[in-house]
């Protein structure tokens, strides 16, 4: 199917790419282009991978990477957008960097941004002290916010990723309110938040600040705030090592800047197949589920893993986040290797390959995208990165409910915020299990088999 010069591949059975009356769409079309009939998603479908479609008929065209704004939130979310512009390099003219704060920080060469790319949060000079509520009321109080966000194109990109700490008062009360006004402010891309949560040992306010902050990316005045939520724990990004292709160690901040970096690096040269902002939240958008945990593997040599299975393993043996891998309904795997394996590890052969790793280790997983791109080095290496989602949340946020619910009855917060709070996560909850339990309704004996792109 071509459509102003651009060719889309029908995907599986499953992806809401067919309307009623059988026409083909985009993967990303939420009414038909022919008769304009509502598209719907069938999760009762067989299980398969999505391959979307090249950006031109050209196999390896190469295409312009997307427009995201990346707009940190308290002082973390700027040091994590300060080191993703130093990664994307000579590519950060494509892409917005900004950050937003409450206390107004001299040491700019610790925060990574340009002294002019970061701006300050409400009047208060006092910061948020570690509560969600104050970091909410500065980010109110400053009506700047939108003009800034307008005069640095948000309102022309693709999407708006906000990372923040959720433990911390600015990320967990100023990130989900300015989310939530995007909209408002005529800023209409894709809406992604990437959150980090509280190590395990840190203190209960930090745990109620992050269970309130998720619920509130969740939900926000009885409306869906995000359409993709990236969760990572601090416990957990601790203890995960990896590195570079030239063998340098990552830092946590480096290893959260790579995974926004390969999300917004949409068709690097040598793209075959690419996983485009479309394509991430749709499901989402149906499903009603939005949390997604993410893996990683980078510079993993084939001599000694072997193959996409072995790399895929690792990624899996170091989760970013804990998860509960059987009720994992949604999974993109955005997959780098380098361009010496080209003819050694094909396409199709790699599609099978994952198709048959996740049927095994995702039982419940019933929409998967596959994105494959290769680098312009001679060396043996492959960088897999892995987003899950629609798993149950409970595993999750185990830590941070348990700080939540003994910090609650001491809190300033009122009741009824408190009563909405715990709404939004028993709903949430219970939109989860039902989707599980649809899927598991829908599941047979046998997965349908992932189609081949078509070049």
């Amino acid at each position: 199917m071509e459509e102003n010069g651009k060719v889309f591949k029908p995907m599986s059975d499953v992806a809401p790419n067919s309307c009623p009356n059988g026409h083909p769409n985009q993967p990303s079309a939420k009414f038909c282009g022919t008769c304009g009939k509502k598209i719907e998603l069938d999760i009762n479908a067989p299980s398969s991978i999505q391959t979307p479609s090249p950006t031109s008929g050209d196999p390896l065209a190469t295409t312009k990477s997307p427009d995201f704004c990346f707009v940190g939130v308290g002082e973390v979310g700027i040091k994590l957008v300060g080191t993703l512009r130093e990664l994307v390099g000579s590519n950060m003219d494509n892409h917005a960097f900004l950050g937003f704060d409450s206390e107004f920080s001299s040491n700019f060469h610790k925060l990574r941004l340009p002294k002019q790319n970061v701006y300050k949060i409400g009047t208060d000079s006092q910061g948020t002290g570690h509560f969600w509520k104050m970091g909410e009321k500065l980010a109110t109080e400053s009506s700047p916010i939108k003009q800034i966000l307008l005069d640095k194109g948000a309102n022309h990109a693709r999407a708006v990723a906000m990372l923040f700490a959720l433990g911390g008062g600015m990320g967990s009360g100023g990130g989900p309110y300015l989310m939530s006004e995007l909209s408002d402010w005529g800023i209409h891309g894709a809406k992604l938040a990437l959150g980090v949560l509280p190590a395990d040992d840190e203190p209960d306010q930090m745990h109620f600040n992050a269970y309130s902050g998720l619920a509130r990316l969740i939900r926000y005045r009885q409306k869906y705030n995000c359409d993709m939520i990236i969760l990572l724990n601090n416990s957990n990004l601790d203890r995960y090592r990896t590195v570079d292709r030239s063998g340098r160690e990552l830092t946590n901040n480096e290893v959260i800047a790579t995974i926004c970096n390969m999300i917004a690096t949409e068709g690097p040269a040598g793209t075959y197949t690419s996983i485009n902002i479309n394509d991430l939240i749709t499901f989402e958008r149906s499903m009603k589920a939005f949390h997604f945990a993410p893996f990683l593997s980078m510079s993993h040599s084939t001599r000694i893993y072997g193959s996409l299975t072995g790399v895929l393993e690792s990624a899996f043996a170091r989760p970013l986040m804990p998860f509960d891998r059987d009720t994992a309904v949604l999974s993109y795997l955005f997959l780098r290797i380098s361009d010496s394996l080209r003819e050694k590890m094909t396409y199709a052969d790699l599609l099978s390959e994952y198709d048959a790793w996740r049927q095994q280790r995702l039982p419940a997983n019933r929409v998967s995208y596959f994105g494959l791109s290769y680098t312009s080095d001679e060396m043996d290496k492959m960088d897999a990165m892995l987003l899950v989602g629609g798993h149950l949340l409970a595993p999750t946020i185990n830590r941070s409910h348990e700080g939540y619910s003994r910090m609650k009855e001491s809190s300033t917060v009122t009741p009824d915020e408190l009563d909405v709070i715990d709404d939004i996560h028993r709903g949430y909850d219970h939109d989860l299990r039902t989707l599980y339990q649809r899927v598991q309704e829908g599941t047979g004996t046998s997965t349908g088999k992932p189609r081949q792109h078509k070049k």
